[in-house]
């Protein structure tokens, strides 16, 4: 930090501030951070300008997605990187950057909506994140605004395959609002039956022990009718189940 230069924080309750005047700034090892600050190392060369808003990311709202070192970026509608942060299993928070010159792609410009993505560094792979709702402030970006993430949803990987026989499932947009598509890509043609269940327990069935051919299947599913909450879709082939939640917001 630069003489002249300052911290911008929003206290939610009256308390200390203790600043270490002269961090170490490293990786996790062994995906345990320690006491190191941690740098990207995947989302980089963000443009800095002199205008900014910040977005805070409390732990309760990461912790069912991220591990540590997994990295948070946002983006603007030319899909330009404007902010990045990286999960140390603590709160944190993005500086995300602003357009200063008209005719540059760089930054958020005022008004603009926030494009969020995640990278997952045991995979190396990016994913859509999107956050659902906020404890204060929202999407749009605005010179010296605070906003607080309350809830996100971000897919979840694994390294081993989520049931014998399914290469890989997912469904899409999530969040939805009135559509949603399930795709499964299975390794043999299987019986398949898919079934989406609400927080109370009550069960829809899409498909029921029906036949599918081995390949990459696109199953869209009309939710005009349904309310706003979170579900649960459960995959069965062969007495396996596989299970995974969506969000529903209108």
């Amino acid at each position: 930090m630069r003489a002249g230069q300052g911290y911008k924080m929003k206290a939610k309750n009256a308390t200390t501030l203790l600043y270490d005047s002269n961090p170490i700034v490293g990786r996790p090892i062994n995906g345990n951070s320690g006491d190191l600050n941690i740098l990207p190392i995947h989302f980089i060369n963000t443009e800095i300008t002199a205008a900014n808003a910040t977005i805070v990311f409390p732990k309760s709202s990461v912790d069912d997605f991220l591990n540590i070192g997994d990295e948070v970026g946002v983006f603007n509608a030319n899909d330009i990187l404007c902010g990045v942060g990286v999960y140390d299993g603590q709160n944190f928070a993005i500086t995300v950057w602003a357009n200063e010159i008209s005719t540059s792609n760089y930054g958020m410009t005022t008004g603009e909506t926030y494009t969020y993505k995640a990278w997952y560094q045991q995979f190396n792979q990016e994913v859509p994140l999107s956050v659902i709702t906020y404890e204060t402030g929202d999407s749009i970006y605005n010179k010296d605004k605070i906003s607080i993430v309350k809830n996100l949803y971000a897919p979840r990987l694994t390294s081993t395959k989520p049931i014998t026989g399914l290469n890989n499932i997912t469904c899409f947009p999530n969040p939805t609002m009135d559509r949603i598509t399930f795709r499964l890509d299975l390794e043999t043609a299987q019986k398949v039956s898919i079934h989406i269940t609400n927080i109370q327990g009550k069960k829809h069935t899409i498909l029921n022990e029906q036949f599918l051919t081995s390949g990459e299947h696109n199953l869209p599913f009309d939710l005009k009718d349904w309310s706003s909450g979170v579900y649960f879709y459960q995959v069965m082939i062969n007495s396996q189940v596989f299970t995974e939640r969506f969000t529903i917001v209108k």
